[in-house]
């Protein structure tokens, strides 16, 4: 638990690294060696990965059902993308 805390308290906003890997490694902290830290960021990836492809599968069939709110994202789409 306390490494948890110490974890919770330092500030990575402050960081000039404040990447995941900083975080990872952090968490794991002596222990890292290289196959660990490539099977965490494997895992990283890939819960990523389906992260990803779920929030897209459940905007596209909330838009699908609401009409009006699918031609508001069709509406700022074509403005970005103009």
């Amino acid at each position: 638990e306390q490494d948890i805390e110490l974890l919770k308290s330092r500030n990575y906003d402050q960081l000039l690294d404040r990447s995941l890997l900083r975080f990872v490694i952090d968490v794991r902290g002596a222990d890292l060696d290289s196959k660990v830290l490539r099977d965490d960021l494997i895992t990283l990836l890939i819960a990523s990965h389906e992260t990803t492809a779920a929030v897209l599968t459940w905007t596209t069939y909330l838009l699908a059902k609401n009409p009006a709110e699918m031609q508001k994202v069709q509406q700022e789409l074509d403005q970005v993308l103009q």
